[in-house]
């Protein structure tokens, strides 16, 4: 039996033209893991404000604080407050001459940003301009059909 169990084996021989001949004829490729996998462009909070662009809107409110808002085209819009990054995707409503401004803002985590994990707080901030015409400025940067008025 131990002969015959041998034979079978020493006798199996992949058809030419099997995956299992042509595996072995395929050259080694090596990748590098930086190759394979890169972080979204987009982890973490928004950063510091940096430059202004001509459609950027800035004001004060009466608070004395500097809001600056980018619009990224369609519903949402970028959000600094005195330059520091707030929101990156925030939602605007009008309140007759305030704005609320909603959104994600995210937190990083020490070594886990590296593989993308940040902690998200929703939250909405209130802001009245010194000047009431910025509320039209600030609203003009999101699409009329997403424009949301309270």
């Amino acid at each position: 039996m131990l002969t015959l169990v041998s034979v079978m084996i020493a006798s199996f021989a992949p058809p030419s033209g099997s995956l299992l001949m042509r595996a072995s004829a395929v050259p080694h490729v090596a990748v590098r893991m930086e190759e394979m996998w890169t972080p979204p462009k987009d982890l973490g909070p928004l950063p510091d404000l940096d430059r202004l662009f001509p459609t950027d809107v800035q004001f004060f409110d009466v608070d004395g604080e500097e809001l600056t808002f980018r619009g990224k085209g369609g519903r949402t819009v970028e959000y600094w407050v005195n330059k520091k990054g707030r929101m990156r995707e925030a939602r605007i409503k009008q309140d007759g001459n305030s704005l609320q401004i909603s959104g994600s803002i995210r937190k990083p985590v020490p070594l886990f940003s590296l593989i993308g994990f940040n902690l998200e707080d929703f939250v909405t901030d209130v802001a009245t301009p010194k000047d009431p015409a910025d509320v039209d400025k600030v609203m003009a940067l999101v699409t009329p059909t997403s424009r949301e008025v309270v």
